[in-house]
């Protein structure tokens, strides 16, 4: 009885850390699309998250200014998005920071507005190995834990030695239930894999598919869609703006 009673204990206590962890989503979200909430749906179910905060990069550095929308108009669509998806929400901070966005700044920002809070921050394997080249990138690892999300062509021991070569000193520990593999960047910092099911859908294939008049439907949350609509001159405006050089994967 005691062993059940300890064991039992332990469960609570697992369940409430994971209740207290919170999962950030950074991105332009231009627009929001069904791929973007699948990926977040995967990572909650398989670690436990009891939030998901939604962060729209109000000033992205590497994205044309003429083809983003307006970050009140992104904010709107993602909280139409998000509407019945319980423990999801907005957050707006980067309103109020200085511009360019940075990855580093609005990490920093949320560590002083809640110091204790047990934050990770949502990467696709690509940009994860990228992410010691970015502006304070090194740091961004002292701010937060990560959750890296993998597809199904991801090669695993190939992504390994990748890390191994771009953050030495860092070592592969034992993956906590659900995730693929999970690495300690610093100490007490951790990297968690998190494979997810392959779904083609990207904002640019929503922002072609409008301009051609073709259905959002499945790729775009209907919500989101009637929004989309009801700013369709603004809309068509700022997509058509797009350079011809525009990356398919943004």
């Amino acid at each position: 009885m005691e062993e059940k009673a300890s064991d039992l204990r332990r469960d609570k206590h697992r369940a409430g850390s994971a209740m207290s962890r919170t999962l950030i989503f950074g991105g332009t979200f231009n627009p929001v699309h069904v791929g973007h909430l699948r990926a977040a749906i995967e990572v909650v179910e398989a670690l436990g998250f009891g939030r998901v905060e939604w962060v729209p990069s109000y000033a992205p550095r590497h994205k044309s200014d003429a083809a983003l929308l307006r970050f009140d108009l992104r904010v709107a669509l993602l909280r139409a998005a998000l509407r019945g998806h319980d423990g999801f929400g907005v957050n707006e901070i980067e309103r109020g920071l200085p511009v360019p966005s940075i990855t580093f700044q609005t990490l920093e920002a949320m560590a002083q507005s809640k110091p204790a809070a047990d934050r990770y921050f949502l990467l696709g394997d690509r940009e994860f190995l990228r992410l010691h080249t970015w502006r304070f990138g090194r740091v961004v690892a002292s701010l937060t834990q990560f959750v890296i999300a993998c597809r199904t062509e991801f090669d695993l021991e190939t992504f390994a030695s990748a890390v191994a070569d771009a953050w030495p000193g860092s070592r592969r520990v034992q993956p906590p239930p659900g995730a693929l593999a999970a690495f300690e960047l610093l100490p007490g910092r951790s990297a968690i894999v998190v494979p997810l099911p392959r779904i083609d859908v990207s904002s640019s294939l929503v922002r072609r598919r409008w301009l051609d008049g073709r259905s959002l439907s499945n790729l775009v949350p209907d919500a989101a869609i009637e929004l989309l609509e009801l700013h369709r001159e603004e809309v068509e405006a700022a997509w058509r703006a797009a350079p011809a050089s525009a990356s398919p994967a943004s």
